[in-house]
């Protein structure tokens, strides 16, 4: 989905599953929307672009557990020389299989040497309660920092605390307190900073939902003059199949809500996004901005998209964007090019690549023929899919924007066929989408609660 402005609810649910995340993201990967095209890669090629040349300047190389897991994670940048080492990440996992550690190491001379260690605790349910980091001083582990989570029923976070080492003690530095519809939809983030030995209010962020799940309004505010103070508010409408087709950006002006921008999003038959239009507030009338139109293949998955801004009262290229994926459709190679004098221009390239030297791809686990019964339901509901070789699962709920609701199911399956119980009885009624991903193979089934 192609946003023009960033939603500021559950940035720190953002930032803390982002330390969970196996591979590290380039800032790239995250600026173009790409982490969710990307399988379990082993290999993969950063390149800089100009004109029509290309310039490999990273490469990443990930070696994997059986069940696709990773190991370790290593970056190379390209010298004159060649290859040299940059960093490195090396993963650790505990009986049940959950990531335990990842130390990262920082190279000099081509050798790598320790930096810093991430260690996670949790809870019997699986949730991370504790996120230690330490730095390396030498010979030895400095504590650094630390997170502390607390969980609802339904494993959403409640309370986040963030603590820095300060001489030889923990001291508090901020925190994050949740606010859930259901136990699953946040209603209000609030956001303290720990000033004078107490917790201080510092933020705020207020969200309010249709009948099927979808926020309609977000608003934020900050805490000034020991009051609550209005900052930005976002207007949501969706169509009757539950897609987002518009969002309008405000603004507080001291006593009133000023416009400042509107997103406009067209569908497809399949409900993909294939046009988004941005305007901007400007002598009280809406003024074309930005347009971006995308085409996709067969299976549903992005292949082209060209961004143009409004300029002189007419449309100009800005930049395009070329997808490529190899058969389980994991991206293979982004490409994107610069509109400049006349002419595109090569600007980013990633490439990827996912077959370990020696393995077939018929040798690799795959998923098939993921059903739902019944389906529309009203409280609960069996989803069934096929194994067509042993391999480990997760099975997660998820709501129409692709936001991460529930998880069903995880662990080391058999080969044959699978059923899963979803029981949404805790959830507003709406369209969910339920997936099941085994390696860099997921497959998804839209369920349709009614109550």
């Amino acid at each position: 989905m192609f946003r023009f402005k960033l939603l500021p609810i559950a940035v720190v649910l953002l930032l803390y599953t982002a330390y969970l995340h196996s591979q590290p993201v380039m800032q790239a990967e995250q600026n173009e929307n790409l982490t969710g095209l990307i399988g379990n890669y082993y290999l993969s090629y950063i390149y800089n672009g100009y004109d029509v040349e290309w310039t490999q300047i990273f490469k990443r190389i990930f070696t994997y557990k059986e069940n696709m897991k990773p190991l370790d994670f290593v970056q190379q940048s390209r010298l004159i020389s060649g290859w040299t080492n940059t960093l490195k990440y090396v993963y650790a996992y505990n009986n049940n299989d959950s990531l335990e550690s990842i130390i990262e190491m920082e190279a000099n001379l081509n050798e790598f040497f320790n930096s810093r260690m991430t260690y996670f605790t949790y809870d019997e349910a699986g949730n991370v309660i504790e996120r230690l980091t330490k730095n390396w001083y030498g010979d030895y582990w400095a504590n650094f920092s630390k997170g502390i989570f607390n969980y609802n029923s339904s494993g959403n976070v409640l309370e986040s605390v963030y603590q820095t080492w300060l001489g030889d003690s923990w001291v508090n530095v901020q925190k994050n307190a949740f606010t859930y519809l259901h136990d699953t939809l946040i209603t209000e983030q609030l956001n303290y900073n720990w000033v004078d030995s107490l917790w201080s209010y510092s933020f705020k962020a207020i969200l309010d939902y249709d009948n099927f799940g979808n926020v309609i309004e977000q608003r934020t505010c900050s805490w000034t003059d020991s009051t609550w103070s209005n900052n930005n508010r976002e207007k949501r409408q969706f169509d009757e199949n539950g897609n987002l087709k518009e969002v309008v950006y405000e603004t507080w002006a001291g006593d009133n809500w000023v416009y400042t921008g509107k997103n406009v999003y067209t569908f497809n038959d399949n409900d993909l996004v294939i046009e988004v239009n941005n305007f901007q507030w400007a002598d009280s009338v809406w003024v074309p901005n930005v347009k971006v139109s995308i085409d996709y293949n067969d299976n549903d998955r992005m292949t082209y998209s060209v961004r143009k801004t409004w300029t002189n009262q007419s449309w100009e290229n800005d930049t395009q964007s070329f997808y490529q994926y190899d058969n389980d459709e994991w991206l293979t190679e982004f490409k994107k090019q610069r509109w400049s004098n006349g002419n595109w221009s090569n600007n980013t390239m990633l490439g990827y690549e996912y077959n370990e030297t020696g393995v077939d791809e018929q040798d690799m686990t795959n998923l098939k023929g993921i059903t739902s019964s019944p389906n529309p339901f009203v409280q609960t509901t069996t989803i069934s899919y096929l194994m067509e070789k042993p391999g480990y699962t997760e099975t997660g709920i998820y709501d129409i924007e692709g936001n991460f609701v529930m998880s069903l199911d995880k662990g080391w399956k058999e080969q044959g066929s699978q059923n899963v119980v979803f029981d949404a009885s805790s959830l507003p009624q709406g369209t969910y989408i339920c997936k099941v991903q085994c390696g860099k193979t997921t497959i998804s089934e839209k369920l349709l609660l009614i109550k």
